[in-house]
């Protein structure tokens, strides 16, 4: 007799197109994701093609264009969850290949140099907002990964880890990379860690970034 296994997915994505995380987004910072859009369009185009991904990522879509909507689209993904055979996921935020990636940044992004911290912070809770909105379809299933931009702000970051627990969230990221920043073992962040403790917040990285002329060379996304 064959036994059953629980299948849970520890590494899922999900996002909205860019244009659409507007609803999601504080009102004055309307204008600014207006012309943000068309850039982060074309910053991704540029990514994709530079990576050496875009022929790869075109072939891939071939017939299953449908089905990649359920990075966003919550009755399509459940199709396909179920179809696999999935139990429940892990939701970390998406990115380039169906430009779904939060607004701004959102803390994400590989530099951190010249970064505007309170755009950063307008993004990842855009994404915030609308993730939890998305798996409360389902919270015994779907486990969302917040957004936290640690770097930019402790006190901010405290703030919205708070606001994160209390909208169903367990699980936070911050950014893998600090650079000029001080590294996470410094006494500063200890507040924020003490909350997330006490929150019962789970701290995640993801693997992938890195120092920006190791992916594309140096001076992109000018050259």
């Amino acid at each position: 007799m064959m036994e059953n296994f629980i299948v849970v997915s520890s590494d899922c994505h999900a996002g909205l197109p860019i244009a659409d995380y507007k609803d999601y987004t504080e009102e004055k910072y309307h204008e600014m994701l207006d012309m943000a859009v068309p850039i982060t369009i074309e910053m991704s185009k540029k990514a994709s093609e530079s990576f050496l991904i875009k022929d790869i990522n075109d072939e891939w879509r071939k017939g299953i264009e449908q089905q990649l909507t359920g990075a966003w689209d919550y009755k399509e993904r459940v199709k396909m969850l179920d179809a696999d055979g999935i139990a429940a996921e892990i939701i970390f935020p998406d990115g380039i290949t169906e430009i779904n990636t939060p607004p701004f940044g959102a803390g994400l992004s590989m530099p951190t140099k010249d970064m505007v911290p309170e755009l950063q912070w307008a993004g990842a809770m855009a994404h915030n907002r609308w993730l939890s909105e998305f798996c409360a379809n389902n919270p015994d299933r779907h486990f969302g990964v917040a957004l936290i931009p640690l770097l930019w702000d402790i006190n901010t970051a405290i703030t919205n880890v708070r606001w994160c627990a209390e909208n169903g969230y367990r699980h936070a990221m911050i950014p893998v990379m600090t650079n000029e920043f001080d590294g996470y073992n410094h006494i500063k962040y200890d507040p924020f860690w003490e909350v997330c403790q006490d929150l019962g917040i789970m701290i995640h990285f993801h693997s992938g970034p890195g120092p920006m002329e190791n992916f594309f060379g140096p001076g992109f996304p000018d050259t």
